[in-house]
């Protein structure tokens, strides 16, 4: 028996029972992140400008912003059901804030995406270790750290998520600010994929220990805004037994000094030391202060159920503080 595709009786149901279903249609896993326009990242962080996939360098952008939110999935960046029809359109609208297409803030043009943000299901990301507020020639040459929601009601804002930077933590909890996120409810780490656009493909080889891996390269976050990119949900044991977060993250810096998973337990330390009420926005400083001391206590495994003392000096730490499991659970 076929499957069927279309209800062509649909509009002559009452119109309770047609709000009903058009309530019941599941809203797509978006991430909204801001990005700075493609050479501007590569000015920036690589100096070589990015090339297509026949090896020419691209043109540097001509946009009129500084930053600008991207939505990924891209076919996700309008949900459907707001151009269905009238009466499904007034059932969803409500739901959505609908953010100017481009505004000026703090002297910086920031454009936006997508016309529809969904405060409750939108997953809101600080894509890389932040750019400052001064820009020249495509170069950032201020001295404060861009807030990572700019232009959004940050009240309202239940879940971010961040991408790796063990290195640039100061700068990322700055642009995050999690004391002022009163409704945040998910934390989630974002993972790139592989490099859509590395002329080196991800191949086997041999390590040290003789095992076999995989050694790719990490797509790098400004080409976020050059593809079309899927969304994961991944569970704790592919992230701790899969090769690509283990040991392929050829562009995650500090790559060499640990896995996923420890990036993992890094951020949850921070975020314990952050969310202590007496420790308001000292914990990255002293983290980044601190760092191989910092990283020495986090990833060093306990031996015969002693713990080392935990390096900063916050309400809490020292002596007679707490433990490493308090952090991670």
């Amino acid at each position: 028996m076929e499957s069927i595709t279309e209800f062509p009786l649909f509009r002559h149901l009452p119109p309770e029972i047609r709000i009903k279903i058009w309530k019941f249609v599941p809203q797509p896993t978006r991430v909204i992140g801001l990005l700075p326009p493609v050479s501007t990242w590569y000015q920036q962080y690589s100096q070589d400008m990015p090339r297509d996939s026949d090896g020419r360098e691209l043109s540097p952008d001509e946009h009129a912003y500084d930053y600008r939110y991207v939505v990924q999935p891209q076919r996700h960046a309008i949900f459907s059901l707001l151009h269905v029809n009238r009466e499904a359109r007034a059932v969803w609208l409500s739901q959505f804030f609908q953010p100017p297409r481009q505004s000026q803030i703090e002297e910086l043009n920031i454009q936006f995406g997508t016309p529809f943000i969904n405060y409750d299901t939108d997953i809101f990301t600080i894509y890389d270790g932040w750019p400052l507020d001064g820009l020249e020639n495509g170069i950032a040459t201020g001295s404060r750290v861009v807030d990572g929601f700019i232009g959004l009601e940050r009240s309202r804002i239940r879940n971010i998520a961040v991408c790796e930077f063990p290195r640039l933590i100061e700068r990322v909890t700055s642009a995050i600010s999690i004391n002022t996120l009163p409704n945040l409810e998910v934390f989630t780490i974002l993972s790139m994929g592989p490099c859509v656009f590395s002329p080196f493909k991800p191949k086997l080889v041999r390590d040290g220990l003789g095992l076999i891996v995989l050694k790719g390269y990490e797509m790098l976050v400004a080409d976020v805004q050059r593809t079309s990119c899927e969304i994961h949900h991944l569970s704790t044991d592919i992230v701790r037994s899969h090769s690509f977060f283990n040991h392929a993250r050829v562009f995650h810096p500090g790559s060499s000094l640990y896995p996923l998973q420890g990036h993992q337990n890094h951020l949850r330390s921070w975020l314990w030391h952050e969310m202590q009420a007496k420790n308001l926005d000292k914990a990255a400083g002293q983290i980044a202060g601190l760092w191989w001391s910092w990283l020495g206590y986090m990833l060093d495994n306990e031996d015969e159920g002693e713990e080392k003392t935990c390096p900063l000096t916050l309400d809490g730490c020292g002596e007679e503080g707490h433990s490493k499991r308090e952090m991670r659970e």
